[in-house]
């Protein structure tokens, strides 16, 4: 035994390789377990208090309603509740009557939800003449003034063309 421990520590020192000279004592072993030990309380216990801000959080955290015009709020609610369903604290529901998505969720989430639910009313957004328009922000004077300068130019060059006689 002891020849084959000398050829393995001559073998490990020529290739470089670091081994223990003398076996691990049961009381390293023990001291290892106890630290684990403790830390595996601290983290029940921090997890348990997560928990309950979480919940705490959730209960008050307000219910936001979000209208939508094309798309339908059964299937918005369904797409949310996949889309966030990793997510604690995200709750959602369909209001049909209303054509409306309630949702409670934190204010950073809520934010998410808005953008999902604006993009989902994009792409339930009926064409026009074959043509997708771009989801136009009422809030926003200037860009509607310029769309409405635009159409208007558009229409009056059409009628331009149609009241030119054809040369055959």
């Amino acid at each position: 035994m002891r020849q084959l421990r000398f050829v393995v520590v001559t073998l490990a020192g020529v290739l470089g390789v670091p081994v223990l000279a003398q076996d691990p004592k049961p009381s390293e072993f023990a001291s290892l377990e106890k630290r684990i030990a403790e830390l595996s309380e601290k983290i029940g216990a921090l997890q348990k208090e997560h928990k309950r801000l979480r919940q705490e959080l959730h209960e008050k955290s307000p219910i936001t309603v979000i209208p939508l015009k094309f798309a339908d709020s059964g299937q918005a609610a369904e797409t949310l509740e996949k889309a966030y369903a990793d997510m604690p604290g995200v709750l959602v529901e369909a209001l049909p009557k209303m054509k409306c998505v309630a949702v409670r969720t934190d204010t950073a989430v809520n934010d998410e939800v808005r953008d999902f639910l604006s993009r989902l009313e994009e792409q339930a957004r009926p064409r026009v003449g074959g043509i997708r328009f771009a989801p136009i922000r009422l809030d926003d004077i200037s860009m509607t003034v310029e769309i409405i300068r635009w159409l208007e130019k558009k229409k009056s060059a059409e009628k331009t063309q149609s009241n030119t006689p054809k040369k055959n």
